[in-house]
């Protein structure tokens, strides 16, 4: 498919999807149940949650939560529609959000013909680390932003500019950092209509601006948290906890694809090789990198995912089913040994097994990108 070809509709590809990768997405919806069913995540309730739910009941939040209104009054608007319990919405439709997030990012896979493998890689690994960590947070607008950023480059692939511009907006109230997709929504529509057109970028961090100013909102008691969290983390529970957290985050944001998908753009650049669309699009998102890197890595990276995922697809190393089985098996492997349990007891054997396939995964992945020439990361024809 050329760029001057619209794609076929979002429509007429998903049933296609959904039954090329049905064993995939029921062990993502599996995952996600057992998790808040069998392992107290209807019962958990963080700190993020407690605002969420106060926020859908129309109660003023703390910043930057006051900001972030999108996904508490849909979930409002869906109980109230419903008749369901507010929390019941919020676990409804979190795993609604991430489903349809997969199934948006395996078709525009499918667009890319990535390979099969890659696909299920895609959709296994990061669906089953996304369903572990909502499966027992539940109570979070996470899954809705990472649904959006997907939508967000369906609506570029074919060309509605104005669409794309105003689900970045959405994005922006869904979480504050979601307006960083106005950068590759900027350097898309520099590269088709020039600049004087880009600078129509600027208006989700201007709508942002004005939100942060004028919604109503709480003080915050702790106003430059987000710059020393790593920081706090380390202190509170430990330097060796802290580097198994960072491990797991790093799973649930597909560090591999990240990586891989990184080094193309490097290769590409430095080899006077002029970058695919989707190579712009991923080059330009890693801008938030900075900023997303102060919180939680497995939250806050997961809307840089799909861009890399998208930018790898094309990439002679992960063309190869042996890199793909690999991170798909990491991913899932990963999410298993998390530790989240709370409710029911689980083997320790299993956990052990887990954590060695996760572990030997990721040495043979380092091992596997370590000995590729540069010629595997860049696109095929």
């Amino acid at each position: 498919m050329t760029n001057s070809t619209r794609p076929p509709s979002l429509r007429g590809q998903t049933a296609q999807h959904v039954s090329r990768l049905a064993l995939p997405l029921a062990a993502v919806v599996g995952l996600y149940a057992y998790q808040l069913l069998a392992q107290g995540g209807r019962e958990h309730a963080s700190a993020d949650a407690l605002i969420y739910l106060a926020s859908a009941q129309g109660e003023p939040a703390i910043w930057p939560f006051h900001v972030r209104v999108l996904g508490p009054h849909l979930n409002a608007l869906a109980a109230h529609l419903s008749g369901l319990p507010l929390r019941t919405a919020f676990e409804a439709g979190t795993l609604v959000y991430l489903l349809g997030a997969l199934l948006v990012l395996a078709v525009l896979l499918g667009r890319r013909q990535a390979s099969l493998a890659f696909e299920i890689a895609v959709v296994l690994g990061f669906g089953s680390g996304m369903a572990v960590r909502f499966g027992h947070s539940p109570v979070l607008v996470d899954t809705l932003l990472l649904l959006l950023v997907c939508l967000e480059i369906a609506a570029l692939d074919g060309r509605r500019y104005a669409l794309a511009l105003a689900i970045v907006c959405l994005a922006a109230f869904t979480k504050e950092y979601g307006v960083f997709l106005a950068v590759p929504w900027a350097v898309e529509v520099y590269h088709a209509k020039g600049w004087l057109s880009a600078m129509s970028g600027l208006l989700p961090g201007i709508l942002l601006a004005v939100g942060l100013v004028t919604f109503p909102s709480m003080p915050r008691s702790d106003p430059g948290a987000v710059l020393t969290y790593h920081a706090d983390l380390i202190a509170q529970d430990g330097l060796l906890t802290y580097a198994k957290t960072l491990y797991i985050w790093l799973w649930t944001a597909m560090w591999p694809i990240i990586a891989a998908a990184a080094v193309s753009v490097v290769v590409h650049f430095r080899g006077g090789l002029a970058l695919t669309r989707d190579q712009r699009r991923y080059a330009a998102m890693l801008v938030a990198v900075p900023y997303l890197v102060l919180g939680d890595l497995d939250r806050a990276l997961m809307v840089v995912v799909p861009f890399a995922c998208l930018a790898g697809a094309s990439l002679v190393y992960l063309r190869n089913p042996g890199p793909c089985l690999l991170v798909g098996a990491g991913g899932l492997a990963t999410a298993l040994a998390r530790p989240l349990y709370s409710e029911v007891p689980v083997p320790r054997p299993f956990i052990l097994a887990m954590i060695a396939a996760s572990g030997l995964v990721s040495l043979a992945l380092v091992w596997s990108l370590g000995r590729s020439d540069r010629d595997a990361f860049r696109v095929t024809s």
